[in-house]
């Protein structure tokens, strides 16, 4: 015969650990120094920022063998939207919320929203009518040497962004260039014109909106949210672990190793080679929670860890945003081959 009172007496333990009569475990200290950490929610908000990283990528590809005329401007502006809404979603509740870090997304989402509108309208209509003019294309495949000069630019700014803000890229010396080192295409003069004014408004207007932009950011963002390394806690790391950018700042009694890594993009290569050695995290920045990261897989592959959101990037292939725990991280890093393949680790 089932006693009922049998279960309460197993419950009670955990009853009197909920009051606080039973003394628990506490949690293990952060070994992160206070100088090196950074917010959890930093891992899910720095992805709108990212992404416009990946969109001028996108472009640079695109235009390198086609003019702009039918790029996907306005399925930027929804995906960069949506992956904003999608990240916000996972910021841990009890963290208190990054007004001045929303803040400057809803800026640089904000104004590429205005900037894609502006040039969908455009390439859709007046680069279209001068495209048309184009009799014979130049032999690499662009309507002209103007074109090839804004594929070159799109490719060095794509690069750029990876480790540097998008407002200090010179855009002065990109219009000195296009007026001075570019070649007029005499074979297809409206569309030589029609480039170059449209490059020429691009720089100019980026050049003065970078000015401001520049004075804003340095005045709203402390120094040290410019650092360029990310602390980590290591456990299994080889002590002749040779990886580059990596640096040992402290060792543990218990064979931990506090180090720091490039950030950014360098980040990434830095994280899996540490996976390769067999070692694990145990904090990034001071944070044991989760980290965001995303993969660029063929269409349906299963996402490694709690999947956030899939957007399509090329014909058969999608982006997966999805995280981890940190001390998961290296582990999942181990088990990605391709075709799939990391396109970022979110590094707060």
């Amino acid at each position: 015969m089932r006693r009922p009172f049998a279960a309460a007496w197993l419950l009670l333990p955990l009853s009197l650990a909920a009051a606080g009569l039973v003394a628990q475990e506490p949690s293990a200290p952060n070994r992160t120094p206070p100088a090196l950490r950074r917010s959890a929610d930093q891992t899910y908000l720095t992805y709108p920022e990212w992404f416009l990283v990946f969109s001028p990528e996108a472009y640079a590809d695109w235009v390198a063998e086609r003019p702009p005329t039918d790029f996907p401007f306005l399925a930027h502006v929804r995906d960069v939207w949506a992956g904003y809404a999608a990240v916000s979603a996972e910021v841990p509740d009890e963290t208190p919320t990054n007004w001045s870090y929303h803040a400057m997304i809803w800026v640089i989402a904000g104004s590429t929203t205005v900037e894609y509108a502006v040039r969908a309208v455009y390439e859709t209509t007046i680069g279209r009518l001068s495209a048309a003019t184009v009799t014979a294309p130049e032999p690499d495949g662009h309507l002209s040497a103007e074109d090839r000069f804004g594929a070159e630019i799109a490719r060095d700014y794509e690069r750029f962004l990876r480790q540097s803000a998008w407002y200090d890229f010179d855009y002065e010396n990109a219009l000195g260039r296009l007026w001075f080192d570019v070649p007029f295409t005499t074979g297809s003069p409206l569309r030589a014109i029609e480039r170059r004014y449209a490059l020429s408004s691009e720089f100019l207007f980026k050049l003065g909106y970078a000015q401001v932009l520049r004075a804003a950011s340095h005045g709203t963002f402390d120094e040290a949210s410019f650092v360029a390394r990310t602390a980590a806690v290591l456990r299994g790391l080889p002590e002749d672990a040779a990886i580059e950018g990596l640096v040992v700042e402290e060792r543990f009694e218990d064979g931990a190793v506090l180090v720091t890594l490039p950030r950014y993009e360098a980040f990434v290569p830095a994280a899996r080679a540490l996976a390769a050695t067999g070692a694990d995290f145990e904090e990034i920045c001071g944070n044991r929670g989760r980290i965001l990261v995303s993969l660029r897989a063929p269409t349906g592959t299963p996402a490694p860890g709690r999947a956030l959101r899939r957007e399509p990037f090329a014909a058969g292939r999608e982006r997966i945003l999805f995280d981890v725990p940190i001390d998961e991280l290296a582990g999942t890093l181990r088990t990605i081959a391709p075709p799939a393949e990391i396109e970022h680790i979110y590094d707060f």
